[in-house]
């Protein structure tokens, strides 16, 4: 699955953040403490979690390097 990697993720060990004034949403600040973009989060994978996958394999065959792991949009909707 491909995604810009922009795109905010909830980290890991994530927490909810309190809720803001008088009971609303958090703040925006709160959130993004609790985020981290898909490109900080793949530059911070081990080697290990990389794998090497090769598709297309007629004509000229293609490969790039892959990991997998689940995450949460950070997006707060």
């Amino acid at each position: 699955m491909g995604i810009q990697s922009n795109l905010l993720l909830w980290k890991a060990n994530a927490v909810p953040p309190p809720l803001g004034r008088r009971g609303g949403k958090p703040s925006h600040a709160a959130l993004r403490e609790q985020q981290v973009s898909a490109k900080e989060l793949a530059l911070g994978l081990p080697a290990e979690a990389w794998r090497d996958m090769t598709w297309r394999i007629m004509d000229d065959p293609l490969t790039s390097r892959f990991a997998r792991l689940r995450v949460a949009s950070g997006h707060a909707g």
